[in-house]
């Protein structure tokens, strides 16, 4: 791993100074494929502040010097959106068994050095702290013939199962403009879950 960053990890308030910062993150990553995400900080501000109103949320910042470079961020699944709760309690399961996992976010010179397994460990450890069964996630769904997926483009699925998270038939449905567009449009996306006593 990247030795020469410093990684913060906080709770709840405490990333209250970080969140300008970590949105400008998120901004950058997020408009990348697959996401695509035009992004702007009204909504950024609203999204992390949940984050921040949560005494039991995780989040993991990385420093080069003063430049945040890579994040990742988790909270109970009963704090997270009611959009991403209702398809896991639809699907028979209770919103308390989980830890959501926001986001893991690396700036492209930082990835592929050990920070994604990094951030998966911390926020499992977090998950078993409070007690949670669950370790979950959600990741944008895009047509595999999309015109504008990058002609190198590997995706991260192989990585997650490396780390025992499985692809379930839970999805959810979010609303973001796509780079260039002004206007919103639903995207599905997909849960993955891991049992936290898994090794």
């Amino acid at each position: 791993m990247l030795n020469f960053l410093n990684i913060k990890t906080l709770n709840g308030s405490a990333i209250g100074e970080h969140l300008n910062a970590l949105a400008q993150l998120r901004m950058s990553v997020f408009r990348e494929w697959p996401y695509l995400y035009e992004g702007n900080m009204h909504y950024e501000a609203m999204y992390l502040q949940r984050y921040a109103d949560c005494a039991d949320s995780i989040s993991m910042l990385c420093f080069d010097g003063d430049t945040l470079v890579a994040a990742s961020t988790a909270l109970p699944l009963e704090h997270a959106e009611t959009e991403m709760q209702k398809p896991m309690i639809s699907a028979g399961y209770s919103a308390d068994e989980f830890l959501y996992y926001g986001e893991s976010l690396i700036l492209r010179p930082y990835r592929g050095q050990g920070l994604g397994g990094h951030f998966f460990k911390l926020r499992e450890n977090h998950g078993i702290h409070l007690g949670k069964k669950n370790g979950c996630f959600c990741a944008v769904e895009r047509h595999a013939d999309d015109p504008r997926k990058p002609l190198n483009y590997r995706g991260n699925e192989a990585f997650w199962r490396r780390h025992h998270y499985r692809p379930t038939e839970i999805m959810c449905h979010f609303d973001w403009p796509d780079v260039g567009t002004d206007e919103n449009s639903t995207k599905p996306l997909r849960f993955w879950i891991k049992e936290l006593n898994q090794q």
